[in-house]
């Protein structure tokens, strides 16, 4: 599933379009009445499959040999699901075929080494998150995907929180990012209450030079940090937040829960 930002125009038959979905599940995962109810800037909840119907998916089945952007949704995917060293390259490589074969197997999948749709499944389907990192993705409108994972699906304190930001480019042509500034991301972990623990930006110093980052079709650009939690605090929630601070995404902010345990 992925998060989309409503956009002046969008209506709920062209992201049913953009998506391979239909205007009806659209309203049934985001429990919308009417499908003139969206507005800009309301973010909604848009499934990759079509769960009100049989049939072919929009997500291909991928094997060895193929390139381009679903494949890096399908490297991003891999990488925050237990294969942290798999390089997010948009080819699928001899590598892509071993990681598939690995987690096909741990979830007792036909291993056939290509992703097909029960692979997507599992690599994308919310509800699958017992035993894997959560992640978070927003959708904007250029075909810019922003995704938020962590490395391990909980953890205790004194554990080390190591945390990626990308950003890729699903469309057919370059997104060209521009920037205040020399910083290019934030990450921050906040309290349940909200007061915040730890920011990276806070100790660090940027140019004042504008510039821009140029993302070309199918390629994708990885920010990855580390946050040592306190051991003398005691067991609670927290809250990882993320953002890409160019001027286009940067009231965007993505976030995950982090689990902890004594």
């Amino acid at each position: 599933m992925v998060k989309y930002i409503i956009q002046p125009g969008d209506t709920l038959y062209f992201l049913a379009l953009k998506f391979g979905t239909s205007v009806k599940c659209i309203m049934d995962y985001n429990h919308l009445t009417s499908p003139h109810s969206i507005y800009p800037g309301q973010v909604l909840n848009i499934p990759f499959f079509n769960m009100h119907r049989q049939g072919p998916t929009r997500l291909p089945t991928l094997k060895k040999g193929d390139k381009g952007p679903l494949v890096v949704l399908l490297q991003s995917m891999l990488s925050a699901n237990g294969f942290p060293s798999l390089m997010i390259n948009g080819f699928y490589d001899d590598y892509t075929q071993v990681c598939v074969s690995s987690l096909q197997t741990k979830w007792r999948i036909p291993v056939t080494g290509n992703a097909r749709e029960a692979t997507w499944r599992v690599l994308l389907d919310d509800t699958v998150t017992s035993n894997t990192p959560l992640y978070n993705c927003i959708m904007i409108r250029s075909g810019l995907l922003l995704v938020l994972t962590l490395d391990k699906p909980s953890y205790k304190l004194s554990n080390s929180i190591k945390m990626s930001l990308v950003k890729m480019n699903l469309s057919g042509k370059s997104i060209i990012l521009n920037y205040n500034n020399g910083q290019r991301y934030d990450f921050s972990i906040a309290y349940s209450r909200g007061r915040v623990l730890w920011r990276w930006s806070d100790d660090k110093s940027f140019t004042q030079a504008t510039g821009r980052v140029v993302i070309p079709p199918g390629q994708s650009i990885k920010y990855t940090e580390a946050f040592r939690l306190p051991k003398e605090f005691k067991h609670q929630e927290f809250t990882l937040y993320a953002r890409n601070t160019a001027k286009q995404t940067s009231h965007i902010r993505l976030e995950v829960k982090i689990r902890t345990s004594p």
